[in-house]
């Protein structure tokens, strides 16, 4: 894709830059600033309000200084804010938005896999919450800054409106946010919604957007402006408006995943040596902290790599959401999420699981039988398999874990399942937090393992090392209400029938005579394939 064209010039006469203050360094990150980034100064009160007669513009620091402020701004402080901001957008064509919100509804929710779905997530979000924070950071093609971030603050009544418990609680504890601070001095979300129309509408054509996974921040500034009207109903009415309102938006987690920078914005800015400067979900420190990936990444990477990708929001409209939301295992080992199944979790994670697998068709999995000890190596395939079967038989419970990953090397989400299998469905085993849950029966994995279409499949590979509990697991559950195949002779047939693609990485690698440890019972343990 090109780099995006030069914002239209507004029609004034006056279109000299402001020079740089004098002895102030100009750490320029850009040796030669593209001809589209050389933005025309538009004067302040063409754009909004004129700035005060003597206005006294902050001298320019570098991006990265530890001396910017991050400027609280409450009720009735705003319009001035705001018009302060104006007057310095034709020397900072670079902004940076981001929010901190309420959630009433979807906190936790898991994300979703299909782009349709992630818009209605955002969409419930922005409609049923309220934006607590927006912070504005502004920053000039040389990686300068005014000295400041505005965060404007605004009011929430926790106490007249039923937010989730978890989103309340985030914001207080892990945001640092008091909440009792915003109910009293915070901005009228709908008074003000004039105020920042004005510094949307004035932006346009002349500005750089710049966010970080930033769906839910358009869609909290787009109901402001709209004065507390819901988002379009579908997704590409969404992009539409989206893209008339934002002509110019950078979201920084799809540059820095398009060049191969996986993560959220803490792994992201560890991985660039961005620092942060302020509190961890505040919206002025995630602001800035943004900016700075931003520039550290056409730093390292380009302009070009850079300013070619603007248009896109993780999610809505940049590629497959299912192959966004992959980590690669080569970037993931520390990162790896292990999701704890069970009875009161089960529903929901059944049906993110079914929601990526048919992008995601190789399955690695992992048996583990609790007080389980491995047999030792047996002189025929028979007489393992015969022990296979008593113990799965004597275990109250099994756990099996489950990972996708697609033919690029993609682990799903950045996940694997771990799914706590009983032999009664009343079965209640300690979790890692020391309680009891209900596990989930064998009748109800093999309906999801059914549902997924991850058995009797011919697409979908299976992974294993050592895996003959494994295989023996997943046959098992579909033959809950049945016993196993009495001989060694009729279970393979079956298995071949169930699993027509399961490979065993300890036969593949040689690094094992075979998955059961006696050189008879290959064939037991894998489907060895060229």
């Amino acid at each position: 894709m090109a780099a995006p064209p030069p914002p239209p010039r507004p029609s004034t006469a006056a279109q000299t830059r402001r020079p740089s203050t004098a002895g102030t360094p100009r750490h320029s990150f850009m040796a030669v600033p593209p001809p589209h980034l050389l933005v025309p100064v538009v004067p302040a009160m063409t754009l909004f309000m004129a700035a005060p007669p003597h206005h006294h513009f902050p001298p320019m620091i570098s991006l990265f200084s530890d001396d910017i402020e991050i400027v609280e701004v409450w009720g009735g402080e705003e319009a001035q804010r705001v018009a302060e901001i104006l007057a310095l957008l034709p020397h900072y064509p670079f902004m940076e938005i981001d929010t901190e919100f309420a959630e009433s509804g979807t906190f936790g929710s898991p994300r979703p896999l299909d782009a349709e779905a992630a818009y209605q997530q955002i969409r419930s979000r922005v409609g049923r919450g309220d934006m607590v924070q927006l912070a504005v950071a502004i920053c000039n093609e040389a990686g300068e800054v005014p000295g400041r971030v505005w965060q404007f603050n605004f009011r929430i009544d926790i106490a007249t409106r039923a937010y989730d418990a978890g989103s309340i609680n985030f914001l207080e504890q892990e945001s640092g946010i008091d909440l009792e601070l915003h109910r009293r001095r915070g901005i009228n979300h709908w008074y003000a919604s004039r105020t920042f129309a004005n510094l949307v509408e004035h932006a346009d054509g002349c500005v750089w957007w710049i966010g970080f996974h930033g769906g839910s921040d358009v869609g909290f500034l787009l109901k402001i402006l709209g004065g507390g009207s819901g988002l379009p109903s579908g997704r590409l009415n969404f992009v539409n408006l989206f893209g008339k309102k934002f002509p110019y938006f950078f979201d920084v987690k799809v540059i820095a995943r398009e060049l191969k920078v996986f993560g959220g914005l803490k792994t992201i800015s560890d991985k660039l040596k961005a620092v942060r400067l302020g509190g961890a979900h505040q919206a002025g420190s995630d602001a800035l902290l943004t900016l700075r990936c931003f520039f550290k990444l056409m730093q390292n990477f380009g302009n070009d790599s850079v300013m070619s990708r603007y248009g896109m929001l993780v999610d809505i409209n940049d590629m497959t959401p299912a192959i966004i939301a992959a980590n690669t295992l080569t970037s993931c080992y520390g990162d790896v999420t292990l999701v704890d199944v069970r009875h009161h979790n089960m529903a929901a994670e059944f049906s993110r699981i079914k929601s990526l697998c048919r992008y995601y068709p190789i399955v690695a999995a992992e048996a583990l039988l609790p007080g389980h000890l491995p047999r030792l190596p047996s002189p025929d395939a028979e007489s393992c398999y015969t022990g296979m079967c008593e113990d799965l038989n004597r275990a109250d419970h099994v756990k099996l874990m489950l990972a996708f990953a697609n033919s690029m090397g993609d682990l799903a989400l950045g996940s694997i399942w771990m799914f706590n299998i009983s032999r009664s469905d009343a079965l209640q085993v300690p979790s890692s937090g020391g309680e009891a849950d209900q596990c989930v029966s064998p009748a109800q994995f093999s309906s999801f393992l059914g549902s997924c279409g991850l058995l009797l499949s011919p697409q979908v590979t299976w992974v294993t090392f050592r895996g003959a509990y494994t295989a023996g697991i997943l046959i098992k559950t579909e033959f809950h209400s049945h016993s196993m195949p009495p001989k060694f002779e009729y279970y393979i047939p079956v298995r071949n029938v169930y699993l027509p693609n399961l490979f065993d990485i300890a036969v593949l690698s040689h690094g094992f005579s075979d998955a059961w440890g006696c050189q008879s019972s290959c064939a037991a343990a894998s489907r060895r394939r060229s």
